[in-house]
């Protein structure tokens, strides 16, 4: 059913509750002053039979023979029997009942003395019971009457019944004209307005084109009045200012979407259609409009980006079905202080710039790579050059002497680390003197650093070298290389040949008289362990060959 069905629809009921309403309340007020009416008749009935009932007491009874019970009763028992009382009763001053005539009295004496009045109710709705004091009678007796009130009765239902057949009639007759009233002067009024209004909703341009709206002294006319002036306004204002305000927008190079106060799009321009890769307005409950800010790294549906950054140019991402896109956003509120703010969010597409410049970034930090890595790889070749004249070198030069070899060690590790060998490295505090050639102890630390890194196969994340003295004659040497956790891609593989890097230690250690431990590799890294001579072996060694010359 289409709104204006709907519009006319309540319109009418609307008319049709008013006529019943008013044929309602006319049949209630009729039938309650019918009732009232007819209460108020029966009461002045009733008196007025009280009052003609005392005058014919009055006139019945001989004046000589009013202080004598019999001669009351006789005159009672004749009027009861030419039907003018149905009964009653003659009680002396004192409360004891003297003579009852026709029907018997019902009200006792303690209940006139107890609520004094001259009509008592009975049990029989067509009977009352008149009460005649000794002062209305002009005796020295009370007397109670019975009378018959059926044709009072049936005046009163006549009564009732003329009063509702009015009530109803004239409710008819209200309930119609309320109806017509109100549809004629109200509803058909309020369905041209509403008309005219749904038209102007629908295309505010067109507002003060069609039939003028009813106009009047109602409050409905006035409503009308003021309702054309707002046509006409709104229409000049709509052809002079959103009208052009929409051609701006809809021929603006930049994208610009419009939202209400939830964030839901009710405008969006071609070339937003186009940055966003949908139709904003009509995709809107498929999918919000998501932006991640660049700067930030927050990723945020867009209302919630102009509140948080409102008029700042912020580089924005897009997620579209053909990939990322990036554009410069900006935005603002319209009406904050009012219950329908909009929001204005509008772009210019960044997309091929960011995209080279992405492009450029990614190259260099690809040259970047590839120079470390040719840094790394001359390293490793020179390293691999020192393992080849270590396993070819021969007598030492220089005699042994005792020495400290971490120097050897720190200068490995700081070359490791400028050619990106080496991530980071730690040694230990501790350094014993070992004895041997400079040139084989440096050849021996050396190498025993490449066999834990070439062990690894790729470059470790931290280096440790480790010096202990096992006693005044030995000391070893710890080399352990950490594992590096790579990602996806990442993987950099060592070209230094570890077999050729281990024959070379074996030799070197053979020459400064050490033991070469043992070579191990795990899925946490490697580790060289080597036996070295100290200077108290030396020393001791050069005691026993001078005693054997002797």
């Amino acid at each position: 059913m289409s709104d204006s069905a709907n519009r006319r629809r309540v319109l009418v009921t609307a008319s049709a509750m008013a006529g019943f309403l008013a044929f309602l309340f006319t049949v209630l007020a009729g039938v309650g002053v019918g009732v009232v009416i007819a209460e108020r008749d029966r009461a002045v009935h009733i008196d007025r039979l009280f009052a003609a009932t005392e005058l014919t007491f009055r006139a019945a009874l001989d004046p000589r023979y009013q202080t004598k019970a019999e001669e009351i009763n006789r005159v009672a028992t004749r009027l009861a029997v030419l039907d003018v009382v149905k009964g009653g009763a003659v009680i002396d001053t004192s409360g004891h009942l003297l003579q009852t005539f026709g029907e018997p009295a019902t009200t006792a004496f303690e209940t006139i003395r107890r609520t004094p009045e001259t009509v008592y109710a009975t049990g029989d709705p067509a009977r009352v019971e008149f009460y005649l004091a000794p002062e209305t009678t002009a005796t020295p007796f009370h007397i109670l009457t019975r009378m018959d009130t059926a044709s009072i009765g049936a005046m009163e239902a006549l009564a009732v019944e003329r009063a509702v057949l009015i009530a109803v009639v004239a409710g008819l007759a209200a309930g119609l004209a309320a109806f017509l009233v109100v549809e004629t002067r109200i509803a058909a009024p309020l369905r041209k307005i509403l008309k005219v209004l749904a038209l102007v909703m629908k295309d505010p341009a067109l507002a003060d084109t069609g039939d003028r709206l009813p106009s009047g002294a109602t409050e409905v006319g006035r409503l009308g009045s003021e309702l054309e002036r707002f046509r006409g306004f709104l229409a000049e204002v709509w052809r002079k200012k959103v009208l052009v305000a929409e051609s701006l927008l809809e021929q603006s190079p930049f994208a610009i979407v419009q939202m209400v106060a939830d964030g839901t799009p009710t405008f969006a321009n071609a070339p937003a259609t186009a940055l966003f890769d949908r139709d904003l307005v009509r995709s809107q409950n498929a999918a919000p409009l998501v932006v991640r800010d660049m700067e930030s790294n927050v990723r945020s549906v867009l209302r919630e980006h102009v509140d948080r950054f409102g008029a700042d140019c912020r580089l924005v991402e897009i997620i579209t079905s053909e990939g990322a896109r990036y554009a410069a956003c900006g935005g603002l509120m319209v009406g904050k202080q009012t219950r329908t703010p909009t929001y204005v969010a509008m772009f210019a597409d960044a997309t091929p710039i960011q995209r080279s410049r992405l492009a450029a970034e990614s190259d260099v930090r690809e040259q970047k790579r590839l120079y470390r890595q040719s840094e790394r790889r001359v390293l490793e070749v020179k390293l691999s050059l020192e393992a080849c004249l270590a396993l070819m070198g021969g007598a030492p030069e220089g005699g042994s002497q005792n020495l400290e070899v971490l120097a050897f060690a720190e200068e490995w590790f700081a070359a490791g680390q400028t050619a990106g060998l080496v991530a980071a490295y730690n040694i230990g505090k501790e350094s014993p003197l070992v004895s041997g050639a400079p040139d084989d102890l440096k050849a021996v630390v050396r190498l025993a650093l490449l066999v834990a890194y070439a062990r690894l196969g790729t470059a470790p994340a931290m280096m440790t070298l480790d010096m202990k003295g096992i006693n005044f004659e030995t000391a070893s040497l710890t080399v352990k290389g950490q594992r590096a956790a790579l990602e996806a891609g990442e993987d950099d593989p060592i070209l230094a040949d570890w077999h050729l890097a281990v024959a070379a230690l074996r030799a070197a250690v053979r020459r400064v008289g050490g033991q070469l431990g043992d070579v191990t590799a795990s899925d946490e890294g490697t580790q060289v362990r080597i036996i070295l001579r100290g200077a108290a072996e030396r020393l001791q060694t050069g005691m026993k060959a001078a005693a054997a010359s002797r």
